[in-house]
Protein backbone atom coordinates (compact mmCIF):
# COMPACT_ATOMS: atom_id res chain seq x y z
CA UNK A 1 0.00 0.00 0.00
CA UNK A 2 1.28 3.44 -0.90
CA UNK A 3 2.20 5.66 2.04
CA UNK A 4 -0.19 8.50 2.76
CA UNK A 5 2.46 10.59 4.51
CA UNK A 6 3.06 13.89 2.82
CA UNK A 7 -0.18 13.78 0.84
CA UNK A 8 -2.78 16.51 0.98
CA UNK A 9 -5.15 15.92 3.96
CA UNK A 10 -8.17 16.57 1.73
CA UNK A 11 -7.05 13.79 -0.62
CA UNK A 12 -6.49 11.41 2.30
CA UNK A 13 -9.95 12.19 3.70
CA UNK A 14 -11.53 11.58 0.29
CA UNK A 15 -9.68 8.28 -0.12
CA UNK A 16 -10.74 7.09 3.33
CA UNK A 17 -14.36 8.14 2.75
CA UNK A 18 -14.45 6.35 -0.60
CA UNK A 19 -12.97 3.19 0.92
CA UNK A 20 -15.51 3.22 3.76
CA UNK A 21 -18.38 3.83 1.34
CA UNK A 22 -17.22 0.88 -0.80
CA UNK A 23 -16.95 -1.31 2.30
CA UNK A 24 -20.46 -0.36 3.40
CA UNK A 25 -21.88 -1.10 -0.05
CA UNK A 26 -20.32 -4.57 0.07
CA UNK A 27 -21.54 -5.15 3.64
CA UNK A 28 -25.08 -4.02 2.85
CA UNK A 29 -25.25 -6.11 -0.32
CA UNK A 30 -23.70 -9.04 1.56
CA UNK A 31 -26.68 -8.98 3.92
CA UNK A 32 -28.90 -9.86 0.91
CA UNK A 33 -30.14 -6.31 0.57
CA UNK A 34 -30.85 -5.35 -3.00
CA UNK A 35 -31.42 -1.64 -2.65
CA UNK A 36 -30.22 1.19 -0.48
CA UNK A 37 -30.57 4.95 -0.36
CA UNK A 38 -27.53 7.19 -0.65
CA UNK A 39 -27.21 10.80 0.51
CA UNK A 40 -24.11 12.80 1.52
CA UNK A 41 -21.97 9.65 1.69
CA UNK A 42 -24.47 7.90 3.98
CA UNK A 43 -26.19 4.66 3.07
CA UNK A 44 -29.68 3.75 4.24
CA UNK A 45 -31.20 0.30 4.20
CA UNK A 46 -34.62 -0.19 2.63
CA UNK A 47 -37.22 -2.64 3.96
CA UNK A 48 -40.96 -3.10 3.64
CA UNK A 49 -43.23 -4.50 6.35
CA UNK A 50 -46.13 -6.27 4.65
CA UNK A 51 -48.29 -6.47 7.79
CA UNK A 52 -47.98 -2.76 8.64
CA UNK A 53 -47.69 -1.68 4.98
CA UNK A 54 -44.79 0.66 5.74
CA UNK A 55 -41.32 1.23 4.35
CA UNK A 56 -38.52 1.55 6.90
CA UNK A 57 -34.76 1.54 7.14
CA UNK A 58 -31.73 2.63 9.08
CA UNK A 59 -28.52 4.45 8.33
CA UNK A 60 -25.86 1.79 7.78
CA UNK A 61 -22.18 1.67 8.80
CA UNK A 62 -22.38 4.19 11.63
CA UNK A 63 -22.05 3.64 15.38
CA UNK A 64 -25.52 4.97 16.24
CA UNK A 65 -28.92 3.48 15.47
CA UNK A 66 -30.77 6.00 13.32
CA UNK A 67 -33.94 4.73 11.67
CA UNK A 68 -36.51 6.27 9.35
CA UNK A 69 -39.84 5.26 7.83
CA UNK A 70 -42.54 6.31 5.39
CA UNK A 71 -45.80 5.18 3.88
CA UNK A 72 -44.52 5.70 0.32
CA UNK A 73 -41.14 5.55 -1.38
CA UNK A 74 -41.04 9.36 -1.56
CA UNK A 75 -41.84 9.62 2.17
CA UNK A 76 -39.08 7.09 2.90
CA UNK A 77 -36.55 9.09 0.85
CA UNK A 78 -37.56 12.31 2.60
CA UNK A 79 -37.33 10.68 6.04
CA UNK A 80 -33.85 9.33 5.17
CA UNK A 81 -32.59 12.76 4.12
CA UNK A 82 -34.04 14.32 7.27
CA UNK A 83 -32.37 11.63 9.39
CA UNK A 84 -29.00 12.38 7.79
CA UNK A 85 -29.45 16.13 8.26
CA UNK A 86 -30.28 15.73 11.98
Amino acid sequence: MESLLGNDPKIIKTQLRDSLTDYCRIKVKGDTMKEFLEYKDYLGSVHFNVDDEIFYGKIECIDDLISFEGNTVNELKTAFIEAVED
